[in-house]
């Protein structure tokens, strides 16, 4: 044993525990930064995102280096000059470009003129103008139809004053060709706003809405034939989930304090998505002072 003293300081052993504690932390940090270094296997973008939305830990990394991480293989793969489209009418390259999906190897891009155009993603060459299979009506949204491999388009036209909603399904294969050709107008033929059109990629359905003869319509996105229909006199609501189609009806009302009314039950209708068919009614109490302003059907439970 050794005759240190306390009185006359520190163990002479203190300041070494203390330098070798210090090299060990450095070597730590060494390590992990030669770690970061070695090459990565190629994450796939999917599981990136769910990491990085989700702030799972990855080897005790900052919040601010998963992020570079989980993105760091995103890439620019191209550049698309919308200026080359040239119209009869409009140039795609003077409007604000509104919305842009790809598929098929190609980009299509619409501006908020209306007027569509469609690229080639590999070379990034115009092919077409797609406002030419739709008699030049101006385009407001796109839908990419898996179902049939062809691209879904919707018109808007103001005919004797109103507003009109078209839409028109133009085969990839025309697209491709330069020659796009519309195979007609589709789901129902026109809809009057405020009537809608909605697109569920899960059911493979169309939702219409037609205020004209208020009802409610579901279609097959394989070939575009009506499958039901729901009448909207009393619906306050309407949704597509996994497999069913949920619709929020108005229920009876009584009069309340001040002489508002004040809804006293909620009525929900669930029906099958193939056939129409009502599985089950749901009718639930409401307290007076706490009305329910939405309702949402996920993949089983019931969100109020």
């Amino acid at each position: 044993m050794s005759n240190w003293d306390r009185s006359t300081g520190p163990h002479p052993s203190a300041g070494s525990k203390r330098v070798h504690a210090l090299i060990e932390q450095q070597q730590l940090q060494a390590d992990q930064e030669a770690l970061w270094k070695q090459p990565r296997q190629r994450e796939p973008l999917l599981t990136a995102l769910f990491s990085r939305q989700t702030g799972s830990s990855r080897k005790g990394l900052s919040a601010r280096q998963r992020s570079q991480v989980t993105l760091s293989d995103i890439q620019l793969q191209g550049i698309f000059y919308t200026a080359q489209a040239q119209s009869s009418t409009l140039p795609l390259g003077q409007a604000e470009v509104v919305e842009v999906i790809s598929n098929a190897g190609m980009v299509i891009a619409i501006n908020r003129s209306g007027r569509c155009t469609a690229f080639c993603r590999v070379s990034g060459r115009v092919l077409c103008e797609l406002n030419s299979a739709c008699f030049e009506e101006d385009i407001s949204a796109l839908y990419w139809n898996k179902c049939n491999w062809s691209l879904v388009v919707v018109t808007v036209a103001n005919e004797e004053e109103c507003t009109c909603l078209r839409c028109y399904s133009i085969p990839a294969q025309s697209i491709k060709g330069r020659r796009p050709v519309a195979r007609g107008r589709i789901l129902g033929g026109e809809l009057k706003v405020p009537g809608f059109v909605e697109f569920d990629d899960v059911n493979d359905r169309a939702l219409t809405h037609c205020v004209t003869s208020r009802r409610y319509n579901v279609y097959d996105l394989y070939n575009y034939h009506l499958i039901f229909s729901i009448n909207d006199v009393d619906v306050e609501g309407i949704q597509m989930s996994p497999g069913v189609i949920m619709s929020q009806h108005v229920s009876a009302s009584e009069e309340g304090s001040g002489g508002m009314k004040r809804s006293q039950q909620l009525k929900l209708r669930l029906r099958d998505m193939r056939d129409g068919a009502l599985l089950k009614e749901i009718a639930l109490s409401l307290e007076p002072d706490c009305p329910i302003d939405m309702a949402l059907l996920g993949n089983g439970p019931l969100l109020l």
